[in-house]
């Protein structure tokens, strides 16, 4: 019984190994060259910058986050004097990214209560997350992280 399967899988083996392979003078999909920027393994997977994510349920954003806000722009030199709240949503983010991955690092699997808060100073509107407790994450556009 072996031989049988040994000999009937050299035979459907070797019945395939038969053709030539004649490569198409032009490629399926566009292929970067070196020199292309968008090539360089950081620039070719890069998205537009963050969207303000539009699931979660609207709700009022606790004083601490907001003093956490404020202190963070604060500390990047950012007036605050005028800072105005534009959204805050109560979601539940996939894994602990909280929907905003950093280059080269690596975050936990599980889901994870949170919020998502847009704010506005002087005209830029700058993305926020938490995951359960109070400290914010400013999510930058892809290219300045």
């Amino acid at each position: 019984m072996r031989t049988l399967v040994a000999v009937t899988a050299v035979t459907l083996l070797t019945g395939c190994a038969g053709g030539t392979v004649t490569p198409s003078s032009t490629p399926s999909h566009p292929v970067p060259s070196s020199s292309d920027a968008s090539a360089s393994p950081d620039r070719r997977f890069e998205t537009a910058a963050p969207m303000p994510d539009q699931t979660g349920t609207p709700t009022a954003l606790p004083d601490d986050r907001l003093a956490a806000i404020r202190a963070d722009l604060a500390s990047r030199g950012v007036d605050v004097t005028h800072l105005t709240v534009i959204s805050a949503r109560a979601v539940v983010w996939n894994d602990g990214s909280w929907g905003c991955p950093q280059p080269g690092s690596y975050s936990t699997q599980a889901l994870e209560e949170g919020m998502a808060v847009i704010v506005e100073v002087q005209g830029h509107q700058y993305d926020y997350r938490f995951g359960a407790g109070p400290t914010p994450r400013l999510c930058l556009p892809l290219a300045e992280r």
